[in-house]
């Protein structure tokens, strides 16, 4: 995914790849959603699974899947629930983030799974690097690490970043704590 500013320029910058460490060479790459799951299908290569049904636990009905990208950036592969027809989020980009932290995406953890950014190799290759920014969530703080190295927090009161701090009036940050998840997110205030 792209995020691009008015219309498409050469500042345009990659916010989300499916495959940033499995990357396909030519522009053959389609994302496919069918009986299976979500996957990428490229020219001389095995496909890329992105979401298979094979991993829930729940019976979806696969004439109902849908992908929707919606208006904050997140792609969504949604489904209905066969046994009470509930429509459920069964994957979603913001799961997966990449380098850039957006609007509503969690930083966190939840049942063991760490939910970080990872830097690029370079400008123009998107696989993983070395640096990651994180959530602390034993001591409500983003940390940024160069592999184990912590390089930068932003200090142990998070709770104080917000509209209220005179230094940071375009975002609203929010800590949130409950028995599945630890995590940050923000919202735009303008």
């Amino acid at each position: 995914m792209w995020y691009a500013q008015g219309t498409l320029t050469s500042n345009n910058h990659s916010i989300w790849l499916a495959n940033r460490d499995n990357l396909i060479a030519d522009d053959s790459g389609v994302l496919v959603l069918d009986d299976t799951g979500l996957k990428i299908t490229r020219t001389g290569g095995n496909p890329i699974q992105v979401f298979s049904l094979q991993s829930t636990s729940i019976t979806i009905n696969t004439s109902d899947m849908k992908v929707v990208l919606q208006d904050s950036g997140n792609l969504v592969l949604q489904g209905t629930n066969e046994e009470n027809r509930e429509n459920v989020v069964l994957w979603q980009s913001f799961d997966h983030p990449t380098d850039s932290f957006l609007p509503v995406m969690k930083l966190g953890v939840s049942h063991g799974r760490n939910f970080s950014l990872t830097s690029w190799f370079s400008d123009s290759i998107p696989a993983s690097r070395s640096f990651t920014m994180e959530w602390d969530p034993a001591r409500n703080r983003l940390v940024v690490r160069l592999r184990e190295r912590i390089l930068w927090t932003n200090g142990e009161d998070f709770e104080n970043i917000g509209p209220s701090d005179p230094f940071n009036m375009n975002y609203d940050f929010t800590n949130v704590s409950n028995p599945n998840w630890k995590y940050v997110y923000y919202t735009l205030v303008i």
